[in-house]
């Protein structure tokens, strides 16, 4: 008896399907494991969306990215702080167009 082309196909598949599932898991694991912050330093931030601090600076001074000014960062200067929503938001749907970001994204 011969074997039919698409029964390799639907094992392959089935395989991959498998594996999807397995690493989906692994992926809900790790990030309920992880700790949420309330907010985040534009360092943090930066770290975890794999840009340099500079640049996520950039993009809250342009309006990119939805953030706050505090006082106190070195010379009492204002620092951004960036929230977990906007971390979340940011993951999903990239920058905001240009001068778009409202002033407290709460």
């Amino acid at each position: 008896m011969t074997q039919h082309p698409l029964d390799d196909i639907r094992r392959w598949l089935a395989d991959i399907e498998a594996r999807l599932g397995r690493i989906e898991a692994a992926l809900r694991k790790l990030t309920e494991a992880q700790p949420q912050k309330e907010h985040y330093s534009v360092g943090e931030f930066a770290r975890l969306v794999r840009l340099a601090p500079y640049t996520v600076r950039e993009y809250c001074r342009q309006g990119r990215l939805r953030a706050t000014q505090t006082r106190g960062g070195r010379g009492n200067r204002a620092e951004y702080r960036l929230c977990h929503a906007e971390l979340l938001r940011y993951q999903s749907e990239g920058l905001l167009p240009n001068g778009h970001a409202d002033p407290d994204p709460r």
